[in-house]
């Protein structure tokens, strides 16, 4: 499923250190400085598929720009 995800999408999450749980369907990640921390940071797939950043996700290049912008406030917020 990760796969489907916007290119440049997955670019920042991988960026921001985010992986792939294919037991949760979500990218985590642990918070920085604290890699035994019991709580990492989630983004599930179903939200990427719901903010329509998902390869052909029929957004405009403004609109997938937005989108791109907003999930890098998104990765930054958590930290």
């Amino acid at each position: 499923m990760h796969k489907d995800i916007d290119p440049e999408g997955l670019q920042i999450l991988r960026e921001a250190g985010f992986v792939w749980d294919a037991h949760l369907l979500a990218f985590k990640r642990r918070p920085p400085g604290h890699p035994e921390s019991p709580h990492p940071a989630i983004i599930e797939y179903r939200f990427l598929r719901e903010q329509k950043l998902v390869a052909h996700g029929g957004l405009d290049n403004r609109e997938r720009t937005g989108q791109l912008q907003r999930l890098r406030i998104l990765v930054q917020s958590m930290d």
